[in-house]
């Protein structure tokens, strides 16, 4: 939604980063530009193996860019598109790393308050790291926090569907609490493949988290860890008193329940998938511009882009080569909750 993505590789050393561009559109968009310094402000401060590596962040004057590490990996919303909800120990696994990582960013006087299923990607190895800082709470970053206020909402800052209640009411005013509650909704999707409050607007939505109780996650799941289920609820508890008071407390807390499970992926199939969806979004941007002709001059057509995501897809397929490509199928996501695993093969198999 920001720009492209390259995969580029270090001259010195060889090794292979991924380098995140605005595109011309968002250049002179101050959200845009503010969510992407944000990013890079919270990127340099935190070194984590459950956190992507930002290495670099500058602007050419045409261009503005960060570099950071590049994860062959596959989002959790990704991955639960393929096989449906997963096992409690898996669960328990991947909110364990994702909550060492927060820890690691709390310490550092940072909170996420974006952290869903597309934040968070996943490797062959099982294991977790957490991406896009756009919206983290800086405590020394004043101006770009004020930036966002005025862009985006004085008030409320975050994605509907997993934000804690006081950051719906005050996103400058919250703490860790916040994250933790974020990553208990992330859990409760992993293991039911439903949001805590799914369909209607942004804004019933908003009106769960404060005043309403999620279907049980029993009710979805009924075989689901009991163990795993009470500390999932307690980190989505309403009241930030009543929730674990520290990721490091939600680190103890999953620990007995962790299981971790290697991944059978193709990257490279992956990367197609995600081309052809960048494909469709291209199209209905496309649609948008010539029903608002004024702004088409600033929107690349359907057809270029194809093009580009079709080269990209072979560039990366070159240098990525060696996998696979016999590997389960990602199907290109759209907004909803995800499908059934396909009958070619079981969860235990990805």
């Amino acid at each position: 939604g920001m720009g492209s993505l390259y995969l580029t590789e270090d001259l010195e050393s060889g090794e292979l980063t991924a380098v995140k561009v605005l595109n011309e559109r968002n250049q002179l968009d101050a959200g845009m530009q503010a969510r992407l310094k944000l990013e890079a402000a919270a990127g340099v401060r935190l070194h984590h193996p459950n956190i992507v590596r930002t290495y670099k962040v500058d602007d050419t004057g045409a261009t503005c860019y960060v570099v950071m590490e590049f994860v062959k990996g596959i989002s959790l919303f990704e991955l639960l598109c393929v096989v449906g909800p997963l096992a409690a120990d898996q669960v328990a696994d991947i909110g364990l790393q994702a909550a060492q990582g927060l820890e690691h960013a709390h310490e550092a006087g940072i909170v996420h308050r974006d952290v869903k299923p597309e934040n968070l990607i996943i490797d062959r190895d099982g294991q977790v790291k957490i991406l896009d800082f756009g919206l983290a709470l800086l405590g020394d970053e004043t101006d770009s926090e004020f930036s966002l206020a005025m862009i985006f909402g004085h008030d409320c800052v975050g994605t509907p569907d997993y934000i804690a209640p006081e950051q719906s009411l005050d996103s400058q005013q919250v703490d860790g609490r916040a994250d933790i509650y974020s990553l208990g909704c992330t859990m409760y999707f992993l293991l039911t493949g439903s949001t805590p409050y799914p369909g209607g607007k942004a804004a019933d939505k908003l009106e769960g988290h404060r005043q309403g109780t999620p279907k049980p996650i029993r009710e979805h799941v009924r075989d689901a860890d009991p163990a795993v289920v009470a500390i999932v609820e307690k980190m989505m508890a309403r009241d930030p008193t009543d929730r674990y008071s520290s990721m490091a407390e939600v680190v103890t807390a999953l620990g007995p329940y962790a299981r971790r499970r290697e991944l059978n992926f193709s990257f490279n199939r992956i990367l197609s998938d995600r081309a052809k969806e960048a494909h469709r979004r291209s199209e209905v941007a496309a649609s948008q511009s010539r029903a608002r002709p004024r702004l088409s001059s600033s929107v690349a057509t359907a057809s270029s882009v194809a093009g580009a995501s079709r080269r990209r897809a072979e560039q990366i397929d070159t240098l990525t080569a060696g996998e696979s490509d016999t590997q389960p199928t990602l199907v290109a996501n759209r907004p909803g909750p995800p499908r059934p695993a396909p009958r070619s093969f079981s969860p235990e198999d990805v």
